[in-house]
């Protein structure tokens, strides 16, 4: 029998480093027409540089069968509609949280791209449109954790906890042939170990027993818990800057950044680093919908932490607020999007503070080429720049702080291979490259694996019952 007829599938990345997440399956089933496909996230680019590949794929939606989301992030769903809109018409699974705050994500990403193209004079930034995510929201199937779901008839997943978000989830993927051969994949998607938010649960030993294939993030594979410790650095430099009478400035992530850094707030508040009269704001439309939807409507928190926000707390629901807040120069904590600076109303904070020495900005996560958290961090005290069209000089305290990071460490993705008995092979993907060159290094260290491979756009894993058969480069197809 040729290679065509044998049991394998192949793992195709659309995706090099960070962003833009999507892999594509094919499935290859004995006999010529037996070629099952689908796709495991589908996320936009969010780097301008990137940005072309946001306008096609390399496949056609209409042949994929099904598609597996592992996270409610744009870098994980933001292309989701416009796979509806080149005709997939299968279902699309997720969690049920990762459904529930599908809707808002989707909308929010449409007015970010219906901006860009505005602003630049590019009308194919707009990839799709209202009624494509209607179409989207029409077509999620929430599922279980835990629960085995058959997906197709030679397909079944399990989605396990992740603390990375809410709602969000490895994914389980066992394939099996008309002969009742076996192919065991694991999708780590954007993996922590640990959520505030979140109850820990362990993976069911039936799974942790399978000879797997696991193909894990690595955002921060070059880095170890113990490295740098920052543990406290956030409450460090609020507290010095309320008792130095500072207006302060907190860029967050919407969607899980923003929440915790409100509980944060509220517990220096019940520790008494925090006075109660300081009042604190939380300011961008998606961050309050998001917030509304941890108190009253996802399934996954955990009861004690419904009550997350500060005492003395306001959200910022109009211009002339926000206006008020930036011309009054009383000491007060702003919470507000995006995490990055690049979008939402930490555009108009940050260049109007920047000046003031006065003000701390804070952020609160990574922050990509070109936003506004990049170009500060990049940028020495009394420093001109351009920001936001504007001729500035840094005058104002920046901070960055990596301790609320989603994302688990080099030591804890691999305290989490380790867990499985049979890994028949590990790929390493969603890192800077260099980064995923070096985590690989630390699994080859430290796992009992036959295989370790890094995958990027540019080549094709193909994976057989007892792992990876070969590697593909798709200039040679």
């Amino acid at each position: 029998m040729g290679e065509r007829c044998r049991f394998y599938v192949d793992v195709i990345a659309q995706h090099s480093e960070v962003t833009g997440s999507l892999f594509l399956l094919v499935i290859r089933l004995p006999g010529d027409k037996n070629v099952i496909k689908g796709v495991i996230d589908c996320g936009i680019f969010q780097e301008r540089k990137y940005e072309e590949l946001n306008q096609k794929f390399n496949f056609n939606a209409r042949n994929v069968s099904f598609v597996l989301l592992t996270h409610a992030h744009m870098d994980h769903i933001g292309r989701v509609p416009k796979m509806v809109k080149e005709g997939y018409t299968g279902y699309i699974f997720a969690t049920e949280d990762t459904c529930r705050l599908l809707p808002d994500a989707l909308t929010n990403g449409l007015k970010v791209l219906k901006k860009n193209a505005k602003l630049r004079h590019q009308q194919n930034l707009v990839i799709y449109d209202e009624k494509h995510i209607e179409e989207t929201v029409k077509r999620t199937c929430p599922l279980e954790y835990l629960k085995e779901y058959q997906i197709h008839e030679n397909v079944k997943v399990t989605f396990l906890p992740n603390g990375h978000l809410v709602g969000a989830a490895m994914i389980y993927v066992d394939i099996y042939d008309y002969e009742n051969n076996h192919i065991h994949l694991l999708f780590t998607g954007d993996y922590n170990n640990k959520n505030i938010f979140l109850e820990g649960h362990e993976i069911p030993e039936e799974i942790l027993q399978k000879p797997i294939n696991i193909i894990t993030e690595s955002t921060y594979g070059g880095t170890s818990t113990g490295d740098e410790d920052e543990k406290g650095k956030f409450e460090k430099a609020i507290s010095a800057a309320v008792s130095a009478n500072k207006k302060i400035i907190v860029p967050a992530f919407a969607l899980g950044r923003s929440q915790e850094v409100l509980y944060t707030l509220k517990s220096m508040q019940d520790n008494h680093k925090l006075p109660v009269s300081i009042p604190i704001y939380l300011d961008g439309t998606l961050a309050m919908q998001y917030t509304d939807l941890y108190q009253n409507g996802l399934s996954d928190i955990k009861h004690e932490m419904l009550e997350f926000l500060p005492k003395n707390f306001l959200c910022v629901t109009s211009e002339k607020m926000r206006s008020g807040l930036l011309t009054d120069d009383k000491c007060k904590i702003i919470v507000t999007t995006s995490g990055m600076g690049k979008h939402g109303p930490a555009r108009f904070y940050i260049p109007n503070v920047l000046e003031n020495k006065k003000a701390l900005i804070h952020f609160t996560g990574y922050c990509a080429e070109g936003t506004y958290g990049r170009i500060l961090k990049e940028t020495i005290e009394e420093e001109e720049i351009m920001l936001g069209g504007l001729l500035l000089t840094k005058k104002a305290d920046v901070e960055f702080t990596s301790e609320f990071s989603s994302h688990a460490k080099a030591d804890e993705i691999l305290n989490l291979i380790k867990k499985f008995e049979k890994p028949l092979s590990v790929i390493v993907n969603h890192g800077a490259e260099e980064t995923k060159k070096e985590f690989a290094l630390k699994i080859r260290r430290n796992i009992k694996t036959k295989k370790i491979g890094i995958i990027d756009a540019e080549t094709i894993f193909r994976i057989g019952q007892y792992g990876i058969v070969k590697t593909i480069s798709i200039f040679d197809k």
